[in-house]
């Protein structure tokens, strides 16, 4: 995402338990791409301060309203599975909140997508 003075945001991820179960971190993923960008050019005489945070992938969520309470966004854990994209998703379920306030009706997050790219998804998942 472009910044001001020239400056860009770069998001990594990775899921944290399989990334566990084999003995690496997302710092090392990070360490590897700056390499490759270095490799090819894009970077030079940089200095990176990578931060982050950690949020849930989609997931069944059971419950996402209480009365007059709703969960949204990545608090509902509605991030996709395959991208980890979660802006969408965040908008996506604040309207659908927004609805259900004003038209009384059932707010739910089922209609939200799961994947960012479902069909390429399922081809290497079956």
């Amino acid at each position: 995402m472009p910044k001001g003075n020239g400056y860009l945001n770069v998001g990594i991820g990775g899921k944290y338990l399989k990334m566990k179960q084999r003995g690496q971190n997302i710092f090392e993923h990070w360490d590897r791409l700056v390499e490759k960008l270095a490799d090819l050019g894009l970077v030079q005489h940089r200095r990176f301060q990578p931060k982050g945070c950690s949020y849930f992938l989609r997931g069944k969520r059971e419950t996402v309203q209480i009365d007059k309470a709703f969960v949204i966004g990545d608090a509902a854990g509605l991030a996709t599975i395959d991208m980890g994209e979660g802006i969408g998703a965040a908008v996506r379920s604040g309207i659908l909140a927004a609805k259900a306030i004003v038209t009384g009706q059932l707010y739910s997050t089922q209609t939200i997508n799961r994947y960012s790219f479902k069909n390429i998804f399922l081809q290497f998942h079956k």
